[in-house]
């Protein structure tokens, strides 16, 4: 039996920000009847895919996720109608998480409180920061007072699991304006917590603000320290760091994100979801025009069709299973792929031991604390 997991991609933002590399359209750029029809696309696309899967209701769903985009920023109708189409068109497990995206700007205590009674049990809050001067610094149009009414409605209508997404190396960030933002997201007890390193993508505002010099991001030096002190913090307060940019309390690492970095099946809806099933990954049109062309004409909007080979499957592994704290398991990969890295990548293995940024037990091999900061540069040595 099949467990499968959902990504349903919200494409509309209030504003776009601007590190965002995400396809999404602000403002100014949706047509007013677009988000009225997205509910009916999404429900479309849902019976392509059953039709072109044979997906039955033997598969079981284990995750569900709103992402964006801004899905708080459809009004509750529409997410209603997105969470009916899926929970009518697919065997729900009774204990499936469901999470949606949500921004402090966007919400109220009335929308949380039915946010919670349409069945989604987990929200994740784009925080990014609880200093009013890094917030301007991002980009965001939330104020301190809207993340602070946000965290208290979510707790108020029962969210007993919830994430706070941060970042660090923020434009102007110090250590201690990291440790503060930390230590004001763990005043609210939250089960989960994201702490993402500001990364700089090309054809983003920032990326042309960053080359210009207009903004200085903070050296890599102090970035590996904001890193390492805020392992030490979240540790000490109980949280486990379980891959490299998530930290949960015991029973709530976010198990949608698990199946992505796990190797696990994943159908995304949406223009420019990402999908991977029995060992094809494709990827919608990252065009919503395009995209709700093609739903209307009964095509699947499909912009890429990659069937894995072996080995490119082991390498994909191999990159998100090492990101995880109990790292990665060498006879699974050699059962799943057939390549052994023990045989390809001996003398790369025991180069990574010496310099201290793996650890080997037997067949499993995980990042040390400096193997942490180095990642790319593990990954690098070990991909075949």
């Amino acid at each position: 039996m099949l467990d499968l997991s959902i990504y349903i991609h919200i494409p509309f933002c209030k504003t776009k920000c601007p590190y965002c590399d995400f396809y999404s359209l602000d403002l100014p750029n949706i047509n007013s009847s677009w988000m009225e029809e997205y509910p009916s696309l999404i429900n479309q696309e849902i019976h392509l895919h059953k039709k072109q899967w044979g997906i039955s209701d033997v598969i079981k769903i284990k995750s569900i996720f709103l992402g964006g985009g801004t899905p708080s920023f459809l009004i509750i109708s529409s997410i209603r109608q997105i969470i009916d189409s899926i929970m009518a068109e697919f065997n729900i497990m009774p204990d499936a998480e469901i999470t949606i995206e949500a921004n402090p700007e966007s919400l109220t205590l009335i929308k949380t409180e039915e946010i919670r009674q349409i069945g989604i049990n987990r929200l994740s809050l784009g925080v990014q920061s609880f200093d009013a001067d890094e917030l301007i610094t991002l980009g965001r149009i939330h104020t301190l007072q809207q993340i602070e009414n946000s965290l208290m409605w979510i707790k108020q209508v029962g969210f007993s699991n919830f994430n706070i997404d941060l970042m660090f190396g923020i434009p102007g960030q110090t250590l201690n304006s990291l440790r503060k933002n930390l230590e004001t997201a763990i005043s609210y007890n939250p089960p989960h917590l994201s702490l993402y390193n500001l990364t700089i993508h090309d054809k983003t505002l920032f990326y042309s603000r960053v080359m210009s010099h207009q903004i200085e991001l903070p050296s890599e030096e102090i970035q590996s320290e904001m890193f390492l002190s805020s392992r030490q913090l979240m540790k000490n307060n109980n949280f486990e760091h379980y891959e490299i940019s998530n930290y949960a309390k015991r029973g709530y690492r976010c198990l949608h994100n698990e199946v992505y970095w796990k190797g696990g099946s994943y159908l995304g809806l949406g223009p420019s979801a990402h999908s991977f099933i029995t060992g094809v990954r494709f990827m919608n049109k990252a065009n919503l025009s395009i995209y709700k062309e093609l739903i209307s004409q009964n095509i699947l909007p499909i912009d890429l069709d990659d069937k894995r080979d072996k080995k490119s499957e082991a390498n994909e592994l191999l990159l998100t299973g090492i990101r995880l704290s109990e790292g990665i398991d060498i006879d699974d990969i050699k059962n799943k792929t057939g390549y052994n890295l023990s045989g390809l990548k001996e003398n790369e293995l025991t180069v990574l031991l010496k310099e201290e940024l793996i650890e080997r037990d037997l067949e499993r091999i995980k990042l040390t604390e400096r193997g942490l900061l180095l990642c790319d540069y593990v990954i690098q040595k070990l991909m075949l």
